[in-house]
């Protein structure tokens, strides 16, 4: 198999599926092959069911023929013949001489119809008509009146009884013989019956014929009655229990039965003027013999070439398919924004890995260039901060608001000294230092002083609250995060409500690992057109608040990975989250 694996990786994928589409091909014409072999063994069996038809047909003419019921000489015909025309004589009309001559008429015609076949025939006659008894062929009607069959036989006077195998206690010597007993009517007057004809016949002799039909070990047959009595069969409480004959039904079609592992065909033909019915039974793998090996080595065969069909299909095409599928995998990854990804290449020799080396070199360059791209962006941006934190002299601010903070003093004008004062801190804390990342805690210092600003300008309208826990005073952020959503709120929110004025406030919370600052007002609200373009803008300044808020949104993506959310609703206010992820080891240095 490594052989056979280290062989297709230097082919092409045209030679791979030229190769795999012709051992299908040969794999098919060999399963075309067996089932052609399968095939003949169904016309096979046809021939068998075609010729053991033929044959169970003679062999029930030949039952026919030996019970002597083939033609209108049957057993009733004859009888009526000889034993009807003597009986139904008027004993009275003759004297003693002629009426021995009667019984001696019988007695040897009785004697004349008893051979191999017909072991006795025995003859109940009605007591007025009975002339001598012998015991052996002649007997009175009486010794049967009490007998079931022969209430059944005055019930169908017109039928032959026949009886099931059976050993008689009137012979010597122990035989299986069948009975037909038959009634026999006045020639003169139908109604009027004479006698009870009763001929015994040698089961032995029926068996000895169905044995002389069939071939030993692939065909059986069996005589059942209409009640399922196995009357002659070949192989008697061997292979057939009764139980299965009993089950056999229909006539002149084949049935498949399965019976003690083995298969058979079975026919069912009436046999006439009988209750009878000859089951001609053909054992399908005794006669399928010949040709069973041949067919379960070509059936075994065929479940070999599938199964290998089948393995070989599987690994081709995991061949063919594996690195696809993970080329496939990589590029949906890199189309999600994850360029984190490892291809392994192989040592295959096709277009696949050409394409594979190539893609890998492809999504390097691209990382490459998207590592100088992001690193430009902060650059840039650090650049403009700190330009802008340079148009600015701390000292000189610092030193200037003093002077006038003391000179409000001096004039006990405390308003102008605590704005200034306010003033003074948001500033400090607006610098810091040179920092960009800060506290959460400074930049909320920072909204009270901007918003202590704000309300010494505006009247003291604006309302702010502050309800975050010490715990969550902890997490950094950029600087100047806060500011421009507070100022957006006053100018655009509260600013526009008539009278002017209104709620800020602002609280957080922690879960899944992120840290949510919301800031929410009761102001204007933003509509549901401009709120959709709001965080789509263009990084660039807002000629109200410094900065707008994709440009906060964007410094939070670029500086801790946060994000920004809006949702507003007019006349109701505006909720914006921030959302910053956890960073207990976070850099809170200035960066370079």
């Amino acid at each position: 198999m490594k052989w056979m694996i280290s062989f297709f990786k230097k082919l092409s994928i045209k030679t791979k599926i030229e190769v795999s589409f012709s051992l299908v091909s040969i794999f098919s014409l060999i399963a075309l092959v067996s089932v052609s072999y399968v095939r003949n063994s169904e016309v096979l069996k046809e021939n068998i069911q075609e010729m053991s038809f033929r044959d169970a047909n003679i062999l029930k003419m030949d039952i026919e023929r030996y019970m002597g019921l083939d033609s209108e000489t049957y057993i009733r015909g004859i009888s009526n013949i000889s034993i009807a025309d003597v009986l139904s004589k008027d004993f009275k009309k003759h004297n003693d001489y002629e009426k021995a001559q009667f019984v001696k008429q019988l007695n040897h015609y009785v004697t004349e119809l008893e051979s191999n076949r017909i072991i006795r025939i025995r003859i109940f006659i009605e007591d007025e008509r009975l002339l001598f008894s012998d015991g052996r062929n002649l007997f009175p009607m009486g010794n049967i009146e009490e007998q079931s069959w022969y209430h059944e036989l005055l019930k169908m006077p017109d039928e032959i009884q026949w009886s099931a195998p059976h050993y008689p206690d009137y012979f010597p010597v122990s035989e299986k013989i069948i009975t037909a007993n038959y009634l026999l009517t006045n020639p003169q007057n139908f109604m009027e019956p004479i006698c009870v004809v009763s001929v015994d016949f040698s089961e032995k002799g029926l068996r000895d014929l169905l044995n002389s039909r069939i071939i030993a070990g692939k065909h059986f047959v069996t005589i059942i009655d209409d009640r399922s009595r196995i009357i002659s069969t070949t192989d008697y409480n061997k292979q057939f229990s009764r139980k299965f004959l009993s089950n056999i039904a229909g006539e002149d079609s084949w049935h498949s039965i399965k019976y003690h592992h083995e298969k058979y065909m079975t026919l069912s033909l009436p046999i006439a003027k009988t209750p009878w019915h000859l089951l001609y039974i053909v054992n399908l793998n005794a006669a399928l013999e010949s040709i069973a090996k041949i067919r379960d080595f070509m059936i075994l065969l065929s479940c070999g070439m599938i199964a290998l069909v089948v393995l070989l299909s599987n690994v081709l095409s995991r061949i063919m398919t594996k690195r696809i599928v993970s080329l496939r995998d990589a590029a949906v990854s890199i189309s999600e924004g994850n360029l984190n990804i490892i291809l392994d290449t192989d040592d295959y020799c096709d277009e696949i890995s050409d394409m594979q080396r190539s893609f890998c070199k492809m999504v390097s360059r691209l990382s490459d260039l998207l590592d100088e791209r992001f690193q430009m962006a902060i650059n840039l941006k650090n650049a403009e901060i700190k330009a802008l934190q340079a148009q600015i002299n701390p000292h000189f601010l610092y030193n200037t608001l003093d002077i006038i903070s003391w000179k409000a003093i001096r004039q006990k004008n405390y308003d102008i000294y605590h704005l200034i004062k306010n003033l003074a801190k948001y500033y400090k804390l607006s610098l810091n230092q040179g920092q960009d990342i800060v506290p959460l805690a400074d930049e909320l210092d920072h909204i009270k002083y901007y918003v202590n600003i704000q309300n010494e300008r505006m009247n003291h309208v604006i309302q702010l609250t502050i309800d975050i826990d010490d715990g969550l005073r902890n997490p950094t952020l950029p600087k100047l995060t806060l500011q421009p959503i507070v100022e957006n709120s006053i100018l655009h929110g509260l600013m526009e409500k008539d009278p002017p004025g209104g709620k800020i406030s602002i609280d957080a919370l922690f879960h899944d690992n992120v840290v949510e600052i919301r800031i929410v007002d009761d102001g204007v609200g933003i509509g549901p057109e401009k709120l959709e373009g709001i965080l789509g803008e263009q990084i660039s300044s807002d000629h109200h608040t410094g900065y707008g808020l994709s440009n906060v949104r964007y410094r939070l993506r670029l500086t801790v990975g946060g994000d920004l959310k809006i949702e507003s609703k007019p006349d109701l206010g505006t909720k914006v989250t921030i959302l910053l992820p956890d960073r207990k080891d976070s850099d809170t240095s200035s960066m370079d």
